[in-house]
């Protein structure tokens, strides 16, 4: 019969811990982001009108179409590395789920990771 390593077994869960972590804390970068696209719409806004169907860009807004230029790109990134992070972090809980069932088959999973 097989046996489990458990400082493994420990590993598989932390490692999943840990990717949860980085992925809450690009959440935050993500949301970050997004409000400083949000305040960068806003602030162009007084400079955009429409005329006959286009949009005409009153002068002095073009550090405004800048800065919002940048705060999409931005976000891009964040974006990006959000979706890196979830697909680590759906490995890594795969992986945690697969060895605590097989432990749990074989008897072997420790109480202190049933939380």
């Amino acid at each position: 019969m097989s046996t489990i390593d458990i400082n493994r077994l420990r590993r598989f869960f932390a490692d999943a811990q840990a990717a949860h972590a980085a992925l809450m804390v690009q959440w935050k970068k993500v949301s970050k982001a997004r409000e400083n696209v949000s305040h960068a719409q806003v602030e162009l806004r007084p400079y955009q009108f429409e005329k006959r169907g286009k949009q005409i860009l009153k002068s002095g807004g073009e550090k405004f179409v800048s800065a919002l230029a940048e705060a999409e790109r931005d976000l891009k990134r964040a974006d990006e590395e959000y979706e890196r992070l979830q697909r680590a972090w759906e490995h890594a809980a795969s992986l945690r789920n697969r060895v605590r069932d097989y432990a749990i088959q074989l008897g072997e999973f420790p109480s202190d990771l049933k939380d």
